[in-house]
């Protein structure tokens, strides 16, 4: 027991040395080995895929400090003793040995933590908060001219065009991107799209010039499934145009999308884009400023880029497996922890989501004109094929 208790001491040890050097706000973390009522968890981070609800249910503490990309979270508790009592639950178990300890709560951990490498604990007491780098709670703004709309859609509907594109993904002879991509002949199909299910409806999107034919429409239409989404779309005055071209992508836990401007001489008016089956986070940056602005998108929720979002910022999707998040995104509208009503730190809001099997329906309006009339000085031309924000698509 005692030559156990003292390799944990040593890997702690090492994980505190590891983390100094790396970290300058660990940095600055005051430990000590005196009880407090203030407990720093290592290997217990949003980096390691650690949940909110888990180190609730767990520790059972007054306040839990959760931070974006780090491997180490900070609960405090009403007393010493009781920080005692959370640290002996934890500390030197790995999480999975901490879940199934009592009470069944891997439902709480993701799959990939369950299933993963084990993840020993090491809980430390600090002198105190005043050296944590907290970020003040501001709701984030969406980007000029996007509109985010919650359950546009009832959940019946979503689970028809689930099974409707699902389906038909499975039965037609679909080609990946990059299939798309040998096709047309193009030379700048992206790693990050390979391997990904996707579906052309109305017409084709030609990836390696991104752009598409809109004088070679295909012979399948937008499926009749999606016209009362469009309809509704229009009778909100969410979209000036009605779309021609429907993009169906599958996206598997893992997959993502690179940052780009979707092509604006071969479209008109809006770009819209209807989440299905999981959530996901969104990444927009500004053209001319280094703001970056994540937006939460529930399935189920309309996303549509118009405006200044169109054109002056670009989107992307991480290849991620788990999204870390908080409760200052745009969309991010679920209630906060029952445990912060009012939260005053960004840090007493985030979590890690686990992504699930998403299908995105990206709905556009084809430019029948040879060239953009639009004059806009970021708008790209029919004959290029680059972008100084990343590839068209």
């Amino acid at each position: 027991m005692a030559a156990k208790s003292c390799a944990m001491k040593k890997k702690c040890k090492k994980k505190l040395i590891e983390l100094s050097k790396r970290d300058a706000m660990f940095e600055e973390l005051k430990m000590t080995e005196v009880s407090t009522p203030h407990l720093l968890l290592l290997n217990c981070g949003l980096q390691n895929g650690v949940t909110r609800p888990f180190l609730w249910a767990v520790l059972r503490p007054s306040q839990i400090y959760m931070f974006h990309h780090k491997e180490y979270s900070v609960a405090t508790f009403s007393s010493a003793s009781e920080a005692e009592y959370a640290r002996s639950i934890v500390n030197g178990c790995t999480v999975h040995e901490v879940a199934t300890a009592a009470d069944d709560l891997r439902p709480l951990l993701p799959t990939t933590v369950v299933r993963g490498p084990p993840l020993h604990v090491h809980a430390v007491f600090l002198e105190g908060l005043g050296s944590l780098k907290l970020t003040p709670f501001v709701k984030r703004q969406l980007p000029p001219g996007l509109v985010l709309v919650q359950d546009f859609i009832s959940p019946q509907l979503e689970q028809e065009l689930l099974d409707y594109f699902t389906k038909h993904l499975a039965e037609e002879s679909f080609k990946t991107t990059a299939e798309h991509n040998s096709v047309t002949d193009g030379p700048q199909c992206s790693d990050h799209l390979k391997q990904r299910r996707v579906e052309h409806f109305g017409y084709q999107f030609l990836y390696g010039q991104n752009c598409v034919d809109p004088k070679s429409p295909l012979h399948r239409p937008i499926p009749d499934l999606c016209h009362p989404v469009l309809k509704l779309m229009m009778e909100h005055k969410l979209a000036i145009v009605y779309p021609d071209q429907l993009t169906v992508n599958e996206y598997q836990p893992g997959q993502g999308i690179p940052k780009h401007v979707d092509s604006h001489s071969s479209f008109e008016g809006e770009i819209i884009s209807l989440s299905l089956g999981s959530d996901c986070i969104m990444h927009f940056k500004g053209a001319d400023s280094d703001l970056s602005v994540p937006v939460y998108l529930q399935k189920r929720s309309l996303l549509v880029m118009g405006g200044d979002s169109r054109l002056y910022w670009t989107h992307r999707i991480p290849s991620h497996k788990l999204d870390q998040v908080d409760c200052s995104m745009p969309g991010m509208d679920m209630p906060h922890p029952p445990q912060v009503p009012h939260p005053q730190w960004v840090e007493e809001t985030t979590d890690v989501m686990e992504r699930l099997t998403r299908i995105s329906l990206t709905f556009r309006k084809v430019q029948q004109s040879p060239n953009c009339s639009c004059g806009h000085h970021l708008c790209d031309k029919r004959d290029q094929l680059t972008s100084p924000h990343g590839p068209l698509v």
